[in-house]
């Protein structure tokens, strides 16, 4: 529990053990999770990973879809447009992101989800990782071999190259769009939808907190604040 243990399980606990102390059952906390199926997700992920192959193959149209897709998922995650000077304009920022603490603990969020997507799928993690573990042991092992030091830069500039052509747009567009800007229209109309219930219920004097992943805050509020 431990190395697995999140923040929704730490927020499901802390109300359920809440719950437990009141005796009226109008004084107790209604848990929502307000995400979406994962089963959906994985869906929805799949299918914006074969869009971008598509897009890839189509310089004239498609890349520009991509690029199109990253710089929107940008803007509205991590630079949302500021346009009243006041409190909803508050989001966070870079000093947030790249706080120590927050980056001191990466390394820890990172086994996690390879720990859980392990145990969620046993057979296909351990291909994954077995395919990872083998890349990393053939490089340590036989290295560059007898290249030159032009070879060796020509290697690296081959392998960021691909990268970037690559990666970036297929992680983009899936990390960008579909895992934040999608979920985030999630949240925020299950959010909005738990605040309605509870003014239409005369409690509107009662607070609805939300657990959210940090990449998932500017965007969320940025819907709620429309």
């Amino acid at each position: 529990r431990s190395l697995l243990d999140n923040e929704f399980q730490a927020a499901a606990e802390v109300a359920s053990n809440y719950n437990e102390s009141q005796e009226k059952e109008e004084e107790r906390i209604r848990l929502v999770l307000a995400d979406e199926d994962i089963n959906a997700n994985n869906e929805r992920i799949k299918t914006s990973f074969a869009t971008t192959i598509s897009d890839l193959a189509d310089p004239l149209h498609g890349w520009e879809s991509i690029a199109s897709d990253i710089r929107r998922g940008y803007i509205e995650n991590f630079s949302p447009p500021l346009k009243l000077n006041s409190a909803q304009d508050q989001y966070l920022g870079t000093d947030d992101f790249f706080d120590s603490d927050l980056l001191g603990s990466a390394p820890t969020s990172l086994i996690r989800y390879i720990v859980g997507f392990v145990v969620k799928k046993p057979l296909l993690g351990s291909l994954v990782l077995a395919w990872l573990a083998a890349l990393v042991g053939y490089g340590a092992i036989h290295g560059v071999g007898d290249l030159s030091a032009a070879e060796e830069i020509q290697v690296i500039l081959a392998a960021i190259s691909l990268n970037v052509i690559l990666g970036v747009p297929l992680l983009g567009r899936v990390m960008l769009i579909t895992l934040l800007s999608d979920r985030n229209l999630i949240l925020a109309s299950n959010i909005r939808n738990e605040c309605e219930r509870l003014q239409s219920e005369g409690r509107g004097d009662k607070v609805c907190v939300v657990v959210l992943g940090l990449a998932h805050c500017n965007g969320v509020k940025r819907l709620l604040c429309e």
